[in-house]
């Protein structure tokens, strides 16, 4: 009954448009293995495509469930990151006569 995940190191993604991110989907970086069966399924908590909004982190849960209804979970953290510089506008040029 030895179902084994491991879960990646910590993952960092860029902030986007209004600072959010969707939460990639990372359930192919687990390392899964199982001594009796084969692995049903990897899921991930909270799903890819959850919108994350500006800097912080968010830890991971991955579950591994094997062909018999076993499981294991890992977990790691996401964190996120505004890497977008700022943007300045200018007035034209001012004139007093």
């Amino acid at each position: 009954m030895l179902h084994a995940i491991t879960c990646p190191a910590t993952q960092t993604q860029s902030l986007g448009a209004g600072c959010v991110v969707a939460l990639a989907n990372y359930t192919s970086l687990a390392t899964t293995s199982d001594n009796c069966g084969s692995i049903a399924s990897v899921t991930q908590s909270p799903p890819a495509g959850t919108s994350i909004l500006g800097e912080t982190t968010t830890t991971v849960t991955l579950t591994v469930t094997d062909s018999n209804g076993n499981q294991n979970t890992c977990t790691f953290d996401v964190t996120t990151v505004d890497t977008t510089d700022p943007t300045i506008s200018c007035a034209a040029d001012q004139y007093t006569i």
